[in-house]
């Protein structure tokens, strides 16, 4: 059985979201959640959006559109390097990236994942 998450390297792998398409992106009043029809991401720390035309955080034009515009695309890698960031990296070759350096952190935790089983969460 494939675990949810997998250390490979210097880095942990959220193996649950490869593969898996953004279904919705959910703003409640200060964090973001991103459902992957099942698993799922709470960014308590907002996400930034990397394209190909730069990056656009919250509060950005069109931040909003470009995230929502990430709906219905699929993850190809989505990795964890403790003490630096959390990134989603999509098919459409744009990715999300939740900054975990502690000047970043908004609260005790910036992203929370559940594997939408209830099997397995992590908190970073």
């Amino acid at each position: 059985m494939t675990q949810a998450i997998e250390r490979k390297g210097d880095h942990l792998e959220l193996v649950a979201l490869e593969g898996q398409q953004l279904s919705a992106v959910t703003f409640v009043q200060d964090y973001v959640q991103l459902h992957f029809d099942g698993p799922m991401i709470t960014a308590i720390t907002r996400p930034i959006v990397v394209a190909g035309d730069g990056s656009r955080a919250f509060g950005a034009p069109g931040y909003r559109d470009q995230l929502c515009g990430l709906i219905s695309e699929s993850v190809t890698i989505a990795y964890v390097r403790v003490g630096e960031c959390l990134q989603i990296d999509f098919r459409n070759s744009m990715s999300l990236v939740v900054s975990l350096k502690s000047d970043a952190y908004r609260a005790a935790e910036a992203v929370i994942f559940s594997d939408g089983k209830g099997d397995k969460w992590a908190v970073w």
